[in-house]
């Protein structure tokens, strides 16, 4: 029952931190974008590899890239007031800077990237005999341009990683203990 209680009031703190600190939470919602945009090119490649499927594989592509691009919207959104509430040490600062810059960065690409993959499948699907050689030279130079905003985006989350890790920056919603 102490499990329960405490699970309760977990959910309380938290739904009680966004309400009145949209940065208290950034540490929840940064992940999502990260795990959900790292596994939107299996589905682009599942979709080359399996074409009788690959309507179905390109669209939970698409889903994924524009829940995610949706997430990382939030997430700089979050991580902007967080960084206000940290504490003015250059070194710390400076990696904040950085981590702001990649954040933004990857934002953009995948809005972008979001765009031009829902024009292209909004293009493709009504017309599936698209020329093969065509198809496939297109989603792979996209994938290739993917790759790089991963890379941004996995640079952001890396100093994002050392400002906790390294700088000991913390969000305030960890600082809580539920009574017990």
């Amino acid at each position: 029952m102490d499990s329960l209680n405490n699970l309760l009031q977990n959910i309380t703190h938290i739904r009680t931190s966004a309400l009145n600190d949209w940065g208290s939470i950034h540490p929840l919602i940064v992940h999502f974008p990260i795990g959900l945009l790292l596994i939107v090119p299996l589905f682009i490649v599942l979709g080359l590899i399996f074409s009788k499927q690959a309507r179905a594989f390109y669209l939970t592509s698409l889903i994924l890239l524009w829940i995610g691009t949706i997430f990382l919207f939030l997430a700089v959104s979050s991580g902007k007031l967080a960084g206000e509430r940290v504490q003015p040490n250059p070194a710390v600062l400076e990696t904040l800077e950085t981590h702001e810059h990649f954040a933004e960065e990857s934002r953009t690409l995948f809005c972008i990237l979001a765009i031009v993959l829902t024009g292209y499948v909004s293009l493709r699907l009504p017309f599936p005999k698209l020329q093969a050689k065509w198809h496939a030279i297109s989603l792979i130079g996209f994938l290739f341009v993917y790759t790089y905003a991963l890379l941004i985006l996995t640079t952001a989350a890396h100093h994002g990683g050392q400002l906790v890790h390294l700088h000991g920056v913390t969000s305030k919603m960890y600082k809580w203990k539920p009574h017990g």
